[in-house]
């Protein structure tokens, strides 16, 4: 998956936001402008269709997801909840600069909500972003989220156990890139 990521998003398609957003709208004010600044700075200077945003609160995550050409931002969340207001104004504001500074755009941006695959425990939400994250970087998509997010059941315990095994060999290869985990799968 992280070869598939590197990848992509040498293309023109996609751009990462890291985790850290996430600490940035509950702190400070002086930590919510850094954090809305860092927003800003990487949708201008990447240059991309699409940033992926995974976002952690209280123990859940959520994946969110800007496309400043359409002026749109999607949250996709295991569980279908809303984003809480606080972060929904944070990612508002931080995107609503960009695209008047960009663009030229007043309107707001367009929130959608698609009904995602739906975890069945209250443990696995990385996993289902994971999942999601890698389905939209695989695809290539950009557009019809509402249709393309359409499935409300929970992910198999075979795709589970296959995602986690993927994640595995992704840690594996990042702290021991000499070894081919495959290879030596294949060979046991």
């Amino acid at each position: 998956m992280w070869k598939l990521w590197r990848i992509r998003t040498s293309a023109s398609l996609f751009g990462m936001l890291e985790g850290r957003t996430r600490y940035f709208y509950i702190g400070a004010v002086s930590l919510q402008k850094a954090g809305k600044q860092y927003i800003q700075n990487n949708l201008r200077d990447l240059n991309k269709v699409c940033y992926l945003a995974p976002h952690l609160l209280d123990g859940h995550w959520q994946l969110i997801i800007m496309c400043p050409k359409d002026n749109v931002i999607v949250c996709l969340c295991s569980l279908h909840r809303k984003i809480p207001e606080a972060a929904r104004n944070f990612f508002k504001d931080a995107f609503k600069v960009h695209q008047l500074t960009t663009f030229g755009n007043r309107k707001k941006a367009t929130w959608i909500f698609p009904k995602t695959r739906r975890q069945p425990n209250g443990n696995d939400c990385g996993y289902y972003v994971t999942k999601n994250m890698l389905d939209i970087v695989t695809a290539s998509i950009t557009k019809n989220w509402m249709e393309v997010f359409d499935d409300p059941t929970s992910l198999t315990e075979e795709e589970l156990y296959e995602l986690r095994n993927s994640w595995a060999t992704c840690f594996l290869d990042l702290y021991n890139p000499e070894v081919d985990y495959d290879v030596a799968d294949d060979e046991a």
